[in-house]
Parts: C-alpha cells; sequence; structure tokens
C-alpha cells in the first residue's frame, strides 16, 4: 500500500497544475536536477507562484541527481506544447544542445541553480548571486564557526565534470588563500552524485588528514554521508561539516553538533525567482541592466546583469535556526 502511495503522489506531481485551458495564461514545464528534498521544495514553491500568476506548471525528471536523465527528460519532452521551460542539471556541459532545441521550438528558456555552459542556450539565467560568491559566503562563515585562521580543510563536490561546480572550488580556495592564508586546503574529491562515493572520500578525507577541522560540501546532497562518516570515526567536535544541505536532512546534524553551519539559501524562492523571470520575459517584458522595480513585490533587491537575472539573496542555516525550515 506505501509503494502504492507514493507511485500515486509522484504521478500527481508530475501532472499539469490544475485549470482550464481557458483560464492558463500559458504551460511551464519545470525540469530539476532531481526530485530530492531540495528540489521538492524549489517545485513548491515554482508551481505555487506559477498558478497565482495564472499559469498551469508541470513536473518533470530523473528522482536522484541524473544529468543524463535530465537530457533524456528534456528530449522525451520536446513534442508538449511548453511556452517557459525552467530547468538546471548538476553538469551543466550537457544542457546546451538541448535547450537550442528548445529555443527553436520557441519555448522561453529559463536556467537557474547551475547554469547551462553556453549562455545563448537559454533566455535566461536566474541566480541568488554570481553563484561563485557562495564560496566566499561558505569560508567566511567556516572560518568565523571554527573561530580561528589555521587549521586544514576539505572539499567534496558531486561532479569534477561540472565546469561550474569546479569553479566554485576553485573559487573556495583562492579565496581562502588570500583573506586567511593559514588555512589550507588538504584534499578535493567528487561524489559524482553517489552516496556512497560520498562515504568514501569522506573516510579516505579523515584517515589520510587526521589533524583536518572542516570539511565543505559543495552539494546539496552531502550534507548526510560527510556528516556520518564524521560520527563512525569519532571526531564530532573536532571536525565539522560546512558548506551546502537541506534543513531537514541536516537537523539531526545540528542536533549532534557535527554541522557548524550551512551557507545556503531558500530553494524554493530561487525557483520562484525563475518562474517569475520566464513568465515576465514570455508575456514581453523587456528590462535594461541594472535594478529591476518590476519585480519589487516579491523580489526587493532583483537586478539585471546581461541575460542574467539576479535578486540577492544568501541565508546560513545555524543550529539556532534550522528548526524554522521544512524542506
Amino acid at each position: 500500500m506505501g509503494k502504492l502511495l507514493l507511485s500515486l503522489a509522484l504521478l500527481v506531481a508530475a501532472l499539469p497544475s490544475m485549470a482550464s485551458a481557458g483560464e492558463s495564461k500559458g504551460h511551464i514545464l519545470f525540469v530539476p536536477s532531481s526530485q530530492g528534498a531540495y528540489m521538492i521544495r524549489a517545485w513548491d514553491l515554482a508551481k505555487e507562484y506559477a498558478e497565482e500568476k495564472g499559469y498551469t506548471i508541470e513536473l518533470q525528471g530523473p528522482i536522484s541527481i541524473d544529468p543524463v536523465g535530465v537530457v533524456n527528460t528534456l528530449t522525451d519532452c520536446l513534442t508538449k506544447d511548453v511556452d517557459i521551460l525552467v530547468t538546471t542539471s548538476t553538469d551543466p556541459a550537457t544542457l546546451s544542445t538541448i535547450l537550442h532545441q528548445w529555443r527553436n521550438k520557441g519555448a522561453m528558456v529559463v536556467t537557474w541553480d547551475l547554469d547551462a555552459d553556453d549562455p545563448s542556450a537559454r533566455d535566461a539565467y536566474a541566480g541568488i548571486c554570481d553563484l561563485n560568491l557562495l564560496g566566499d559566503f561558505i569560508v567566511d562563515d567556516m572560518v568565523s564557526f571554527i573561530g580561528a585562521d589555521e587549521f586544514e580543510y576539505a572539499i567534496i563536490t558531486s561532479e569534477l565534470t561540472s565546469a561550474f561546480l569546479t569553479q566554485r572550488v576553485n573559487q573556495i580556495q583562492k579565496y581562502a588563500a588570500e583573506k586567511y592564508p593559514k588555512i589550507k586546503c588538504v584534499a578535493i574529491a567528487a561524489s559524482e552524485g553517489d552516496t556512497q562515493k560520498a562515504l568514501e572520500a569522506a573516510q579516505n578525507i579523515l584517515t589520510a588528514h587526521p589533524n583536518i577541522r572542516a570539511i565543505i560540501g559543495n552539494s546539496q546532497e552531502l550534507d548526510a554521508p560527510v556528516c556520518q562518516t564524521i560520527i563512525a570515526a569519532d571526531k564530532v567536535g573536532e571536525v565539522f561539516y560546512f558548506g551546502h544541505g537541506t534543513p531537514n536532512s541536516s537537523k539531526p546534524y545540528f542536533a549532534l553538533g557535527v554541522i557548524g553551519n550551512l551557507s545556503m539559501l531558500d530553494p524554493g524562492k530561487w525557483a520562484a525567482w525563475a518562474t517569475a523571470v520566464g513568465i515576465a520575459l514570455h508575456e514581453g517584458q523587456t528590462f535594461s541592466d541594472g535594478p529591476l522595480p518590476y519585480f519589487a513585490k516579491d523580489f526587493p533587491q532583483a537586478e539585471k546583469l546581461g541575460r542574467a537575472y539576479y535578486y540577492w539573496e544568501k541565508y546560513t542555516y545555524t543550529k539556532d535556526n534550522i528548526n524554522e525550515f521544512n524542506f
């Protein structure tokens, strides 16, 4: 019965949101990099925003992180009647070819989270900020929590093949070296989106570097496996996790004192922003570079830079505020 209910829930999520053809201003296809908690939070608020604006919206895409699965979904959906495509992938290099096909068929294409590697493949990128700068925030939050400016840290990322994720790894090291020259990155590893590989990477780091104080996760699914490894190695209170995660998966580890803080954002608001940009452009709005008062009600700090639209918001999750969030 449980499996049947889960299957029905996923089927309902995949159906277009309910609105009669006469009422709908258009149809949006939302294809995230997975359907984990982070992306379901994104879907929930994107759906809410789209429906408030009179659009139907449909969720499609892989259940777990799978860049090839994203491309396959986008390919399979090319025959659908879609006005706006909102999508992302953990490996942006795989997106550009299929996104060009979507633009050629007349859909308004908006990327968010991680951008396509070819900007001409989409009409707009909707971001919270220059995402490389998240590396700076992670480092500052980490050093503030540790309370020292001389220690060892490591980075685990999800995909070494992702140009963007690699850029942020490089930015973390560059910023740390410039602002905190006595802290040292002793290892960089990749999970390839696989929980077991994340566990093994964390185990190898803790074994090879017994004096390490911090492990940075460069992707939101890394919090649980890295924290579990720290606990299993009896390093609670000695080694802390920083970087990315989701509130619900991280709450037990905050309670146990394994996570220092998470330098993140609200993926729901981010996806709603991407949806807002797509709707505005679909409806013929044009914008010059600079502040965007058109979006001021919901996104007061919105700004356009070229074909990138930012709403400039970052959030630090801590043990004191983590229970305020549910996704």
